[in-house]
């Protein structure tokens, strides 16, 4: 987890414009903490609700459907990987 974490720090930090990019992986709970510039981000249309919810759905992914067989439920999630994310953010 920590070299994860650390590999999500990197690509953070090498985005124009970030500052303070940390973990508190040591702190006891995985979590990344991101501050947003908000002028910058207004300049693309972007607010807080926006930026939060796409980061929480790249993470923890959004249910696209529910496959049904038979009496079985599936959700099929949509998620990012972290290796699609620093191919993005580049």
């Amino acid at each position: 987890m920590e070299a994860t974490a650390n590999r999500f720090k990197s690509i953070l930090m090498d985005i124009e414009g970030t500052r303070d990019v940390g973990t508190s992986l040591n702190s006891g709970g995985p979590e990344i903490e991101i501050r947003v510039d908000k002028e910058k981000a207004a300049l693309y249309g972007l607010n807080d609700y926006t930026i939060a919810k796409t980061i929480r759905d790249s993470v923890a992914g959004l249910k696209a459907t529910t496959y049904r067989s038979n009496q079985e439920e599936i959700d099929v999630m949509i998620r990012s990987g972290i290796d699609s994310m620093g191919s993005k953010m580049n």
